[in-house]
């Protein structure tokens, strides 16, 4: 039998370590330690800091505080031994907590269902430090999703469905009394403490009185989680390669993300095209040859996730030929198969040999399901700005539209084509502003003023000057009409309102947010043009919750999956 040691831990900062050396000196060793983190951050901070130090353990971040209950389901479905030892973060373990717990009437864990619970040294059994068969668990459907009572109801609940309850004859646990305790912190009118003592005392009944008895039964199957408030739960922190040719401005974004929440990013690529924020990406490695990717990818096996940017395609089955035993995620700027309106071998072969795949809106996501049938876990992540670009102040104000972003004569890519554009806006009197188009087409733009490439931060900030900023392909494009691309994020960071033209995914959010509108044709806009104050308002209320930091545990939750389905 295997043993995991599962541990909530909300204001227990303080605690943890103690608790970590008290099960470090256990006569039996536990197999694993899984620490789960209820929404308080400086308790996390505290755990990171003691991974860092070299105490062996999975540590779990839970985004909202929901109560130790949902962290001990969740955790428990997570676990991988055998008997689940539940144990309070503030508590104190004796040596041999684990050895008198597993010696318990030792066949009960082999077959009989019980729940075995030690004493503590104020002698009462501890309800919230026992242990468990996992499948008796499981089968019995856990804890109630509460904040308080909801131990005392699942032994009542338990022992109603057959299960024993064993009590240990040895003193193992020593009990802390703070002021921090749930026990000692809920209100006495709170739902939960209400709701618990009722259905307790439905269930204090000797088994001898239950016959006819209609008891209450669990509200729900075991709860890992409240969908209704999005708690999402991740192993941190991951060691991750980002895979890359030129390290482009999505690439640089998630990095930051990633490494501000506590991971180890390494970027290996063949270029970094956004130079100036080559220190904002921790380690980079470089390659030039295919030869020189494989031999660094051997280099870095080490690592837990291989995330590979899709430009170009090959980078995903060559990552994964290279790595096949890591879980390798696959992440689709934008689709070939859109773009050219027909599958891509290469697109197709690295959607089907990568573990999982990523994708800037949900239409390329529903996109790549249509076109190559994937099965694998996948998530959205959009490619907003990094949450430090929010706070670059506004230069002077400027009138006109602003469009970021590379243009073209439109031979190749007829949707690079703005010549139009920028000529009925300037019949309509509004200036038009082009940041990021390549000197050689600068000429056959005369009704634009086209600007110099700027360096990024500098970018956010000319890009606040302007009345709107525009989402829009020079020609109608399906590509336009699936994707969202980083321009509409930049805006977004600088503050600026948005006018969206066939480009439905960028008007969805758009318009879910408030932050701009969505035009049918282009004459359209000076009958809204004067709007832009109110717009650039809302703008400012809502940025800082679109950015990359947070969609990071959507990442983390992906990464998890992997981690855990591997495991």
């Amino acid at each position: 039998m295997t043993n995991s040691v599962i541990i909530p831990s909300y204001k227990a900062g303080a605690f943890l370590r103690d608790v970590l050396d008290t099960i470090e000196t256990q006569t039996v060793k536990p197999d694993e330690i899984l620490v789960g983190v209820d929404g308080c951050a400086d308790t996390w901070h505290v755990a990171q800091g003691l991974k860092r130090l070299g105490y062996d353990f999975r540590l779990y971040w839970f985004a909202n505080n929901n109560g130790p209950y949902l962290v001990r389901n969740t955790l428990a479905t997570l676990a991988r031994g055998d008997i689940l030892h539940f144990f309070d973060a503030d508590d104190i373990m004796r040596p041999d907590h684990i050895q008198v717990m597993s010696d318990i009437q030792p066949n009960q864990f082999k077959g009989a269902s019980g729940v075995y619970f030690p004493l503590s040294d104020r002698q009462p059994p501890c309800h919230g430090v026992m242990s468990i068969h996992k499948d008796d668990f499981i089968k019995h459907n856990g804890f109630e999703g509460w904040r308080c009572g909801a131990d005392t109801e699942a032994i009542y609940r338990w022992q109603h469905e057959g299960m024993e309850r064993v009590i240990s004859d040895y003193i193992t646990v020593e009990v802390r009394r703070h002021d921090g305790q749930l026990t000692q912190t809920a209100p006495q009118e709170s739902p939960d403490r209400q709701k618990a003592s009722t259905i307790i005392r439905q269930r204090a009944i000797s088994p001898k009185h239950l016959h006819g008895l209609q008891t209450t039964q669990p509200e729900t199957q075991l709860t890992t989680k409240d969908e209704s408030i999005n708690k999402v739960i991740c192993e941190k922190p991951y060691r991750i390669v980002m895979v890359s040719d030129h390290c482009c401005i999505r690439v640089v974004k998630q990095t930051v993300a990633l490494m501000s929440a506590g991971h180890e990013v390494v970027n290996l690529c063949r270029r970094v095209a956004n130079s100036d924020m080559g220190a904002c990406l921790g380690m980079v490695k470089l390659y030039e040859t295919k030869e020189d990717l494989h031999r660094a990818l051997l280099g870095l096996q080490s690592f837990d996730i291989f995330h590979v940017h899709n430009e170009p395609s090959w980078l995903g089955s060559f990552v994964k030929d290279t790595v096949f035993n890591k879980p390798v995620v696959f992440d689709a700027h934008d689709l070939n198969a859109v773009r050219n309106n027909k599958p891509d071998p290469e697109e197709y072969k690295a959607l089907t040999q990568c573990d999982a795949s990523i994708y800037v809106s949900t239409a390329c996501l529903d996109d790549a399901r249509r076109h190559y049938d994937i099965a694998h876990p996948a998530a959205v992540v959009y490619s907003a700005c990094n949450v430090g670009c929010c706070d670059i102040p506004r230069e002077t104000p400027r009138h006109g539209i602003v469009y970021e972003g590379a243009v073209s004569d439109g031979k190749d890519l007829p949707y690079l084509d703005y010549r139009n554009t920028a000529d009925v806006l300037s019949n309509m009197g509004i200036p038009f502003h082009v940041y990021g188009a390549s000197n050689q087409y600068t000429h056959l733009y005369p009704s634009a003023m086209v600007h110099p490439t700027h360096r990024y931060e500098a970018l956010i900030s000319e890009l606040s000057r302007y009345d709107w900023g525009l989402v829009a392909p020079g020609k109608p494009h399906r590509q336009w009409r699936n994707t969202i691309p980083n321009k509409l994020f930049e805006y977004i960071a600088a503050g600026t309102p948005v006018i969206c033209w066939q480009a439905d995914e960028s008007s969805a959010l758009v318009e879910q947010y408030g932050i701009g509108v969505t035009v049918t044709s282009l004459s359209q806009i000076p009958a809204i043009y004067n709007d832009h104050n109110t717009y650039r308002q809302r703008v400012m209320e809502v940025r800082k919750s679109l950015t990359m930091e947070a969609q990071v545990q959507t990442i983390e939750a992906l990464y998890g999956e992997l981690l855990h389905d591997q495991a």
